[in-house]
């Protein structure tokens, strides 16, 4: 038992130490701050009504030469919302956001905009939930040129109320500040250690440019990671400060919000299916293992290493809850708070590795591929890979309805304005495919799905789930607004897929009408 106690010591002392070492380096900005170069506020929006205005008033107090807010097609008030406080300031500016184009994260495509309207030699990123104080946008572009960094982030102060809010957000500042060495960041431009926080960014516009911004992380969720690494990438450096008095941010209002919010990101930072694995083991041994040894029945040596190693896992969350206002809540329940981080961490890791998208404000993102990866693009109807799997599925439904034989599958039929095929691949070779098409010149905003198939060997792994999902977000982009398709009697793994796929049944149509065998679905996109 000693040598677990010597282990989660071990695992418990290391962030700890480095968190303390990093408390020190982990500078506010310049009280004062002053610099010769004005500010660009930008903040991207999409459904924020909630929340927009406060922050928009919030950056128009902040000091800077001009703010530009995108409405990133908002379904709410937001747009209304700012264009009747522009009103009054000429320094405040709305854009409507242009329609998302495929292969895009929806925030990344907004902030590619903002900076293309800029006018300012420094950009100030921020999320539509975060309010700047009065007076910070000239010390953060002070933080900027005093730093050396052509780009650099910090954590505002984050508003907690609900309790998954009070049990979570508080572990950014200990994973930012436990497990990344900001002396060694600051010596190199190396871009493992880019880190950030995607709610606020201050970048220098000519680096920004230069560096491709936005528009080179265009398919990234984690920007707040994704960003530096760019910037690095192109030979910048990059920096971190302590933005607790200068920025508050409530980032998520109910506790559903915080658990979908947290986990669609999570395969491009800690839940990656590279690094999930010896992470897990390293913050149960470090910060949960300890607490276990402790109330069990350890003894002597094993009990008193338990008992150090306990205080070394709370010591940083007590110095963090002091330094940055957070909840008393996430540091008495730290164990807890840990074993609900990986969960959330592993449910983000095994949706990716199954090829389903995240989903968040009404879009959805497939999952970048990784070894083994289903990966879903469009494709041509002529392509080589098309004809070979169009002549596999009509095989299989001919031996499913040989009385009836195989329906015929002209190229014309997916063929057209407003219709698309689509490609399933795996480690190289088209493995599925899909179609989609209008439904009818009566019903144009309705979709119909066609030619559904995945190879016999590749089924039962996440690809046809990743090609349906596909086809509803081209569908969805096309100006669709629900889907209909139809499958057999006989394709009980087809009916399943849709059934758990937000498909319910509806009465066959069309040619399908007085079909026996024919069964039909509809979803509302």
């Amino acid at each position: 038992m000693i040598w677990l106690a010597g282990l989660s010591l071990v695992c418990a002392g290391v962030p700890a130490l480095l968190f303390l070492v990093n408390l020190r380096l982990y500078r506010p900005l310049p009280i004062a701050g002053r610099s010769g170069r004005s500010t660009s506020v930008l903040i991207p929006a999409r459904d924020e009504e909630e929340r927009i205005e406060q922050a928009v008033r919030a950056a128009l107090n902040s000091g800077a030469a001009e703010v530009i807010v995108l409405d990133d097609g908002s379904r709410d008030r937001t747009g209304d919302l700012v264009r009747k406080i522009a009103r009054d300031y000429a320094r405040l500016r709305l854009l409507r956001g242009e329609p998302l184009p495929p292969g895009w994260c929806g925030k990344n495509f907004a902030c590619a905009q903002l900076a293309g309207a800029a006018q300012q030699p420094v950009l100030i990123f921020v999320d539509a939930d975060v309010e700047l104080a009065p007076g910070s946008a000239p010390r953060l572009a002070a933080f900027l040129e005093q730093s050396g960094a052509a780009l650099a982030s910090g954590v505002p102060r984050e508003v907690t109320v609900s309790f998954s809010e009070q049990l979570l957000i508080p572990l950014i500042h200990f994973l930012l500040l436990g497990f990344l060495p900001l002396r060694r960041m600051r010596r190199t431009v190396h871009p493992a250690y880019g880190a950030g926080c995607g709610q606020l960014f201050v970048a220098d516009a000519a680096a920004y440019r230069v560096a491709g911004g936005h528009k080179a992380i265009r398919d990234r969720i984690h920007e707040g990671l994704a960003l530096p690494k760019k910037f690095r990438e192109h030979g910048y450096a990059t920096d971190l400060f302590d933005a607790t008095d200068v920025a508050t941010c409530r980032m998520y209002q109910r506790n559903g919000e915080v658990w979908r919010g947290l986990a669609k990101n999570t395969h491009e930072g800690l839940g990656a299916p590279g690094v999930i694995l010896p992470m897990t083991l390293f913050l149960l041994c470090g910060q949960v293992l300890p607490f276990f040894l402790l109330v069990g029945d350890t003894v002597g040596r094993a009990r008193l290493a338990a008992g150090l190693a306990c205080g070394l896992a709370l010591l940083p969350r007590l110095a963090g809850a002091l330094r940055f206002r957070q909840s008393w809540l996430s540091v008495v329940l730290h164990p807890v708070a840990i074993v609900a981080l990986l969960g959330i961490q592993w449910f983000g890791c095994v949706r990716f590795l199954r090829g389903r998208p995240a989903r968040w404000k009404g879009r959805s993102y497939p999952a970048r591929p990784a070894p083994g990866a289903c990966v879903v693009r469009a494709a041509e109807v002529c392509a080589p890979e098309t004809a070979r799997l169009m002549r596999e599925l009509w095989d299989d439904l001919s031996g499913r309805y040989p009385e009836t034989g195989a329906p015929e599958l002209p190229p014309n039929e997916i063929e057209g304005e407003r219709s698309g095929f689509l490609l399933a691949w795996m480690n190289g070779a088209a493995v599925g495919c899909g179609a989609y098409r209008p439904f009818s010149e009566e019903e144009p905003e309705v979709v119909e799905i066609k030619r559904m198939y995945v190879e016999p060997r590749f089924r039962r792994r996440g690809v046809s789930r990743a090609l349906l999902a596909a086809l509803e977000q081209h569908a969805r982009e096309s100006g669709h607004t629900s889907a209909r398709l139809e499958t057999g009697v006989r394709q009980p793994e087809a009916i399943r897929l849709y059934e758990t796929s937000g498909f319910h049944r509806i009465e066959p149509y069309g040619r399908y009408r007085d079909d026996p065998l024919s069964v039909c679905f509809e979803k509302s996109l």
